[in-house]
């Protein structure tokens, strides 16, 4: 019964539904049925469309997970606050996104504030702290280049054309985004928000093939990843495997 639209993004234009909370009661309801859960984490994988959705709730909920996976993400959550959430971190005008008229599914304009209040007053440098120390696995094909630049004339949606800054493939977009992560990381050091002894946990995994194909092998990788981080991970990459 609750309507998520672009679960993506987290927030929707439609309604005032939010899929990371939605997540969280799941665990929540999970954990009441299965008295051998406990604890407060989790692993978290998500391919394409999940992918997406992945890269925003582990930024948003360090704090809540344990193994995290993302594949083939058509955008991401930069650690930029230079640009508007939901493609960087500036949450300050979430308006511009996400309320719009009423349409089909929808709800007019005016938000409530409780809406999306917890992104406008986030911490990201102690969220990002939180993110930086986790076990993190990022697959992507490395034919995974169809084009998606400006050229492309079925381009309609606003929040579609306004994340191609981040790359115009998802290749492209995917080593934009590991390239950020590690720059942020690196000014959280300089800045003497992150201790020096830690390391970088972000594992950037190229897969063969184009989106299709790495799809079909995300599985596999997602299992061998999770069983054997960190030491005895294998590349796959240009038609050959080779260790870590």
């Amino acid at each position: 019964d609750q309507y998520l639209f672009n679960f993506q993004y987290l927030l929707n234009e439609f309604n005032y539904f939010r899929s990371d909370r939605r997540l969280n009661e799941i665990y929540e309801i999970f954990k009441g049925f299965f008295t051998e859960v406990s604890g407060d984490k989790f692993n978290l994988a998500g391919y394409s469309a999940g992918g997406q959705f992945v890269s925003r709730y582990m930024m948003c909920y360090p704090e809540n997970l344990n193994l995290v996976a993302l594949g083939g993400a058509k955008s991401y959550l930069f650690p930029l606050l230079t640009y508007p959430y939901p493609f960087g971190l500036d949450c300050s005008n979430l308006n511009s996104f996400f309320d719009k008229p009423p349409e089909p599914h929808g709800v007019a304009q005016g938000a409530p504030e409780w809406w999306a209040n917890d992104l406008r007053k986030m911490d990201w440098n102690k969220k990002l702290n939180l993110l930086m120390d986790l076990n993190v696995f990022h697959l992507v094909g490395i034919d995974d280049r169809e084009n998606e630049g400006h050229d492309r004339e079925d381009i309609q949606d606003p929040l579609d054309d306004s994340r191609l800054w981040q790359g115009t493939n998802r290749w492209e977009r995917a080593f934009n985004y590991h390239f950020e992560m590690r720059r942020a990381e690196y000014r959280q050091r300089k800045n003497g928000v992150r201790d020096q002894s830690k390391a970088f946990q972000m594992v950037f995994v190229p897969l063969m093939g184009n989106h299709e194909i790495a799809h079909s092998i995300f599985p596999n990788w997602l299992k061998a990843c999770w069983e054997k981080f960190p030491a005895e991970i294998l590349y796959a990459y240009d038609g050959y495997y080779r260790k870590r």
